[in-house]
């Protein structure tokens, strides 16, 4: 609990001491589950800090476990963190074969948070790739889930994908459609990350259908709430 708190404050070097004490203690007991868990916490360190090597060597070793155990749900969350790891690094098609094994497990555990995630980042692959058709619809496939179990992270997080994907395809209407459905999650949630990227978003837009005054009045706002929180 204590690495947990370090990762969401960045300090990932005192993260990674407490993760690695708590596996320490849980291999000395014989902890097969908790094992599993620390490394892939261990993982998730390591990705943020950009070191992908490492990181696929935690989650590795936590799959593994997670296949002894016969733990599904977590096989599932290490595919797809294995997966995101891949996305990182620009191998996209490495990334699109693990996100799809994940979605291959939720689907059939009927884990729909989890289905949800695995959608949305299939459809990231897809847009990566220029294929924003198929990202549409795996976007969509994410949002009605998100939609169905009340999930409006989720949602905020779809939708916002969504209206990236109409700006690539030059349909700034749509685009500023679904980034101010996106934008008004955001601010239902209090989400200020989430804020500082949709407000920016909309002002790319803006920018992109010559409108200067109103790009320059979201980035401005864009800019005041990521100073507030200090997103660098």
């Amino acid at each position: 609990n204590i690495g947990i708190v370090y990762v969401y404050k960045g300090d990932y070097d005192k993260a990674l001491d407490y993760y690695g004490r708590s596996l320490a203690i849980r291999e000395e007991i014989g902890d097969k589950r908790g094992m599993g868990i620390n490394l892939g916490n261990i993982g998730i360190v390591h990705l943020y800090k950009g070191d992908y090597e490492k990181a696929l060597d935690y989650y590795g070793r936590s799959l593994a476990i997670q296949e002894e155990l016969g733990d599904k749900r977590r096989k599932g969350q290490c595919l797809n963190n294995i997966g995101i790891v891949h996305w990182d690094k620009g191998d996209l098609d490495t990334a699109l074969d693990y996100y799809e094994k994940s979605l291959a497990i939720r689907e059939k555990l009927g884990n729909k948070d989890g289905m949800g995630f695995s959608l949305n980042n299939i459809g990231n692959v897809h847009s990566d790739k220029g294929d924003y058709d198929k990202a549409l619809d795996y976007y969509g496939r994410s949002l009605a889930i998100d939609e169905e179990i009340g999930d409006k992270r989720g949602m905020g997080y779809s939708l916002n994908n969504i209206g990236l994907v109409h700006w690539h395809k030059g349909d700034y209407e749509k685009a500023l459609d679904y980034y101010k459905r996106s934008l008004a999650i955001q601010e239902e949630l209090g989400d200020k990350s989430g804020l500082g990227y949709t407000l920016n978003s909309i002002g790319v837009v803006y920018g992109s259908k010559g409108n200067f005054d109103k790009a320059l009045d979201y980035y401005e706002r864009s800019l005041a709430v990521r100073e507030e929180i200090g997103d660098k």
